[in-house]
C-alpha cells in the first residue's frame, strides 16, 4: 500500500464527510464476578414491591442484563402497532 492508497481509502470510507462512510460499533462486556453493583432503590420501587409482594432482589434481577448478546437479540427492530402484537399473540396460541 502506498501513502496515496491509504489517504484515498480514508477519504472514501472513514472521513466524517465521506459518501461511503461506515461506522464502527464497539461493545463492552463486563467481566464482573460478583454480579451487578448494588444501587439505591427509590421509594416508589419499594412501595411497588411491597404492594405486589415482590422482593426487591427479584425486581433487580428482572431489570439486569446478564448476557448482552441475548438481550440485544430480544430487542425489537421497530415499534409494532397494538394490532400486530395481538396478531402475534393469537398466532402463538
Amino acid at each position: 500500500l502506498s501513502k496515496k492508497d491509504l489517504l484515498d481509502f480514508h477519504s472514501q470510507w472513514i472521513s466524517h464527510n465521506a459518501v461511503g462512510r461506515k461506522v464502527l460499533h464497539v461493545l463492552v462486556r463486563s467481566e464482573l464476578c460478583d454480579g451487578p453493583p448494588e444501587c439505591d432503590i427509590d421509594a416508589e420501587m419499594k412501595k411497588f414491591c411491597a404492594t405486589t409482594g415482590t422482593a426487591v432482589r427479584e425486581m433487580r434481577e428482572q431489570n439486569c442484563v446478564h448476557n448482552l448478546s441475548e438481550f440485544k437479540a430480544r430487542l425489537a427492530l421497530y415499534e409494532l402497532d397494538k394490532s400486530d402484537i395481538e396478531a402475534q399473540v393469537a398466532a402463538l396460541k
